[in-house]
């Protein structure tokens, strides 16, 4: 008993996968066998991922023009599967042997997997020219079981006493008999036989041979269109090419591949970036804004000054209060906007550190209210200079809107409004710690989501919406007389603002 030739046909493909060999041509004889092979084993290897671009059945009379094309095209063909017999397997090498020969430059040998069981006739024959290796499948051998029985079918004589039935007879001929519906006794039905070749043998389920083969090779050649994708690279197809002749790409932005050819790349953690060959995802930087970066020591530098230089104005309006040109410059006023300004360059310290929840609730909201106050306290001592000069003129009645009631009106009025905004931005729309994880490679920047971009804007639509009446306010006051230069310098530093 030999087994069927398809118990080859996955070890053939397994053997293909081993060795990496994903480009192979296959010939078949010109019977009805080799139709057989050709139309049961191609659909496997493309199943499988292996590129078959040469399929040819031959015979010493078909013409051998498809053949020199298809073998002329794919010259990086390395590895033939050949599905022939003994008597036809020679005749097929020769084909080849005959096609190579025709082609120009140097031609590399070639390794033929054969679909024969048994030793293969490897004697001298100058068709072997461009062969470089021929596997082939063989029977393992096993040693004879020799306490196995002789006989293992059902002597005649147990039918009735072990079966209660009948082969010989005809099933009606015996009354209280039945036809017998096995031949082998139960114990026996393990599909193991014994042949005459003194060699264990078992069938499966459908009665066909089950076979252990070995291999013989003696090399490793290559048979592929496309060398193999390194890690962090992928496989990418070619159109109009084989799927076997891919070319490598490097891995998309944010993906890595950690094995060779790769069919598609894996996308990194969203706390985690590719390293520079795109092979291993490593943690992200976290970034923000600190105190001891270069830029961060700038701001705190320029804040620093800047307080200590309003705070040295406001020592010295405090050491002078009493003095007429403190008096005349509106003083209260004037320690309104000098404390306003210390406290807008102290604020700028809440923008620098690492964004936590007190300080992502404050930073917005205490700059604008402190800038309003800024602001406002600058458009009422406009204002109020401004009142100053016309209730000059005879029969004015502007001098009874002349006081600290109306300074005071319009910085409470004025700022009001921006605490009242803040505190509905507060109380509906909080800011919040947050993490940006997408802006910069490499990074994690730590910054504080503002909670609503609406009421961000209409804080600061506000805070410009002052300073724009403060500006046209000291704009139409230019021209005051020229000793009197107050609202020069406010124009001036609305400007700066």
């Amino acid at each position: 008993m030999a087994p069927k030739n398809e118990i080859q046909y996955p070890a053939i493909v397994q053997l293909l996968f081993h060795f990496k060999w994903t480009l192979v041509g296959v010939f078949a004889s010109d019977t009805e066998t080799g139709e057989h092979f050709m139309r049961t084993f191609t659909p496997l290897l493309i199943r499988n991922g292996i590129c078959v671009v040469i399929s040819q059945r031959f015979s010493m009379s078909r013409p051998t023009e498809p053949f020199r094309d298809a073998i002329s095209k794919w010259r990086q063909v390395n590895v033939f599967v050949f599905f022939t017999d003994y008597s036809t397997m020679l005749d097929g090498i020769s084909q080849i042997h005959f096609i190579l020969e025709g082609l120009s430059g140097p031609i590399e040998g070639k390794v033929w997997i054969i679909t024969l069981f048994g030793k293969l006739p490897m004697k001298y024959h100058k068709s072997y020219k461009y062969v470089h290796s021929i596997w082939n499948f063989y029977i393992q051998k096993r040693a004879y079981d020799k306490t196995f029985q002789e006989y293992i079918f059902v002597e005649p004589q147990f039918e009735d006493q072990s079966f209660n039935c009948s082969f010989s007879r005809h099933v009606f001929s015996v009354k209280g008999q039945r036809r017998c519906t096995q031949k082998l006794h139960p114990f026996l039905q393990k599909n193991e036989f014994c042949n005459l070749s003194e060699m264990k043998m078992y069938l499966d389920k459908n009665g066909d041979l089950v076979a252990d083969v070995n291999i013989e090779n003696l090399s490793l050649p290559q048979s592929k269109c496309a060398e193999n994708c390194h890690p962090g690279f992928v496989k990418q197809a070619q159109e109009g090419e084989p799927v076997c002749c891919y070319k490598c790409i490097a891995c998309p932005e944010g993906t890595i591949s950690t094995q060779k050819d790769t069919e598609k790349c894996t996308k990194c953690p969203d706390d985690q970036y590719p390293n520079e060959d795109k092979v291993q995802c490593i943690p992200k930087r976290i970034s923000f804004l600190s105190f001891e970066e270069h830029l961060g020591i700038i701001l705190v530098s320029f804040a620093l000054l800047l307080f200590l230089t309003t705070g040295l104005v406001l020592i010295t309006f405090i050491k002078y209060l009493e003095t007429p040109i403190v008096k005349a410059n509106n003083r209260d006023l004037s320690y309104i906007l000098l404390v306003s300004l210390l406290l807008c360059f102290l604020s700028s310290f809440l923008f620098i550190g690492q964004p936590r929840k007190v300080t992502c609730l404050l930073r917005q909201t205490v700059f604008s209210i402190v800038f309003s106050v800024a602001v406002s306290s600058v458009l009422a001592k406009t204002i109020t200079v401004v009142l100053a000069f016309l209730a000059t003129k005879p029969g004015n009645r502007l001098r009874k809107w002349l006081g600290k009631s109306l300074a005071n009106s319009i910085i409470l009025s004025c700022s009001g409004i921006q605490i009242f905004i803040c505190a509905m931005w507060l109380g509906i729309f909080s800011p919040f710690p947050n993490s940006d994880l997408h802006s910069q490679p490499g990074e994690i920047i730590l910054q504080c989501n503002e909670g609503s971009v609406t009421m961000f804007y209409v804080v600061l639509g506000y805070m410009s919406f002052l300073a724009a009446i403060c500006f046209t306010v000291a704009f139409l006051a230019r021209n005051l007389p020229g000793a009197f230069n107050e609202a020069k310098l406010i124009t001036f530093s609305m400007l700066i603002d």
